[in-house]
């Protein structure tokens, strides 16, 4: 609960969204998931920081630092993740899909959401 850290992490939030709407325009695909527009982005020989320059104060080098700490792009993003994740290890434990009997309508609900989408 570090109100400063909290103002930082907002600028580059900000920056970043800035930096994410020019880009994905050409590339709408990376539109879908924070994580995965950074790991595409950093492979693009194109993204340098004279491409990213403009209206940003984002480095390459500190969206790399950025994105080996786990840092959070995008909340929702995050939360998203956080379930999948869920998702994930509940097939794995009980071997199916079946939320309810296994306790968890939060998953189901969530998981039913995912397949109207």
């Amino acid at each position: 609960d570090d109100p400063e850290l909290a103002r930082w992490a907002k600028s580059v939030r900000w920056q970043f969204s800035r930096l994410r709407r020019v880009y994905t325009t050409t590339n709408p695909i990376l539109s879908i998931n924070s994580t995965l527009f950074v790991e595409e982005m950093l492979k693009d020989p194109y993204f340098t920081d004279q491409a990213i320059a403009k209206g940003t104060r984002l480095t390459c080098d500190r969206i790399r630092q950025l994105y080996r700490i786990g840092f959070v792009w995008h909340v929702s993003d995050h939360k998203w993740l956080i379930r999948y994740q869920q998702v994930k290890d509940f097939l794995l434990n009980s071997g199916s899909y079946n939320f309810i009997a296994g306790g968890r309508n939060d998953l189901a609900q969530w998981f039913r959401y995912q397949l109207k989408v």
